[in-house]
């Protein structure tokens, strides 16, 4: 094992004219740890806050590589951001009233190296990737990036087709298929989606801090009594929570074979100004493409995917009859409508804490602790080849189709159509029901095929 580096830089990181290139790095065989740079800065004290924005670029011969890189400030872990296995990787620092002089070092922790490697029992160096200073100024750093972000965003989603009424046609049949062939062969097959939420836990804490994901994620979504509200004095419960949250919803997001993404019209309005709405969808969609290069036009599928195949008369009673079972995720029980509506018998259903905001029940909420619970009920199950999932579960939906997939089934991140469809929950989603509910499945327009 070996690693080859031009030495330690020393980097003026407000300069940029001094900065624009950290160092590049070279890896060895097997090499677990790389030092990417270890720089200290000098500057003028007394400002509020110090952020700095870095992006890391994989060589060609490590594309596709899984790593994640870890900041540390002088001696105090700073955070852990997953490198995006294609494509740049933005991630970033921020530092409150920091001392004139410190030292910042970035570390990569390899966890599976590209096939293209190749690395066989010989001594092989080959070139990893270049860090290089993006951005860096004095100030608040809240905004630091978004428009960018956005912009990304709003390119990306034309360039897929994700504008105006896109679930049609060829794209549906393909769709249709994936996941009519999945369940007739049992073969394990998830779809999720991101939304806001996601954005904001992914983005964390590049682009969304603390204060941000705990207010409008963590309280909104699971409530305050989930939550620990007991600080040690450094705030590391709450980086650990988030962490855990992040690592969970990376998971269903890395084994899911399709990803919905945020469509255009999420984006209206962005050329006067972004709100941190929109840079959490942003931060979703950028998450995915550097993650999933599998993605393309003729396969992508956006958010709102499953509320536009949920007003098809024949798609859901399609794939419930064509599965083994159906098991429902989510906080309402709508077992024996769904039997009437889906035309099967075989209709069960693994109960949530709903969310928070919405919800008539205040207790506790999945996460930190109800959603292991969730886990060990699915894992029971054993064998899930052939049966279908459909889950309205918020961001640890993802996670539960990730476990439903390992265990050979087909999961559904549908997501708020189960709001609609027992018309309470979301309101967006209630007001929805009079478009997307139950009366309008068609079951009986269905010519007899699979099980029932």
């Amino acid at each position: 094992m070996s690693a080859v580096a031009d030495g330690i830089p020393v980097a003026s990181l407000i300069d940029r004219t001094n900065a624009a290139t950290l160092q590049s790095v070279e890896i060895g065989a097997g090499l677990n740890h790389v030092l990417l740079a270890a720089a200290r800065t000098n500057w003028a004290a007394g400002s509020d806050n110090l952020s700095v924005r870095f992006r890391f670029d994989w060589s060609e011969a490590a594309s596709g590589t899984r790593a994640r890189v870890v900041l540390t400030y002088k001696t105090q872990h700073m955070a852990a951001y997953p490198l995006n296995s294609y494509g740049p990787t933005f991630f970033a620092f921020d530092v409150r009233e920091p001392e004139p002089s410190y030292d910042l070092k970035i570390q990569v922790e390899i966890e599976e190296l590209a096939p293209s490697v190749g690395i066989g029992g010989h001594e092989r160096v080959l070139p990893l990737g270049r860090l290089t200073v993006d951005a860096a100024g004095i100030g608040p750093a809240c905004g630091v990036g978004y428009a960018e972000i956005v912009k990304y965003a709003v390119s990306s989603a034309h360039a897929l087709g994700l504008c105006d009424y896109y679930m049609e046609g060829d794209r549906l049949k393909r769709f249709e298929a994936c996941i009519l062939d999945s369940l007739s062969r049992g073969i394990p097959y998830s779809v999720v989606r991101l939304g806001d939420g996601e954005g904001r836990v992914l983005g964390y804490p590049a682009y969304f801090d603390q204060n941000r994901v705990l207010s409008e994620v963590l309280y909104y979504q699971f409530g305050p009594q989930s939550i620990r509200n007991e600080i040690d004095g450094s705030g590391r419960w709450l980086h650990e929570l988030i962490t855990e949250l992040g690592d969970l919803l990376r998971l269903g997001i890395d084994t899911a074979d399709r990803v919905g993404l945020p469509v255009a019209g999420f984006f209206e309005g962005h050329e006067r100004g972004v709100t941190s709405g929109m840079a959490a969808y942003g931060y979703a969609t950028h998450f995915a493409f550097g993650r999933c290069p599998r993605l393309g036009p003729e396969e992508a599928v956006g958010t709102d995917v499953f509320q536009q195949l949920a007003r098809m008369p024949a798609f859901f009673p399609g794939i419930a009859k064509a599965a083994r079972s159906v098991t429902t995720i989510g906080p309402w029980d709508l077992s024996g409508e769904l039997r009437a509506a889906l035309g099967i018998e075989r209709v069960s259903h693994i109960g949530v804490p709903g969310h928070y905001t919405w919800s008539p029940d205040k207790g506790l909420g999945q996460f930190p602790v109800l959603y292991k619970q969730i886990a060990a009920a699915i894992q029971a199950r054993g064998d899930l080849r052939g049966q279908l999932f459909l889950v309205g579960a918020g961001l640890l939906g993802k996670y539960y189709c990730a476990l439903i997939k390992r265990q050979g089934g087909v999961a559904l991140d549908i997501g708020s159509v189960f709001d609609s469809w027992a018309r309470k929950g979301l309101p967006y989603a209630v007001r929805n029901a009079g478009r997307i509910n139950l009366s309008s499945l068609d079951a009986a327009a269905l010519p007899p095929a699979g099980r029932s």
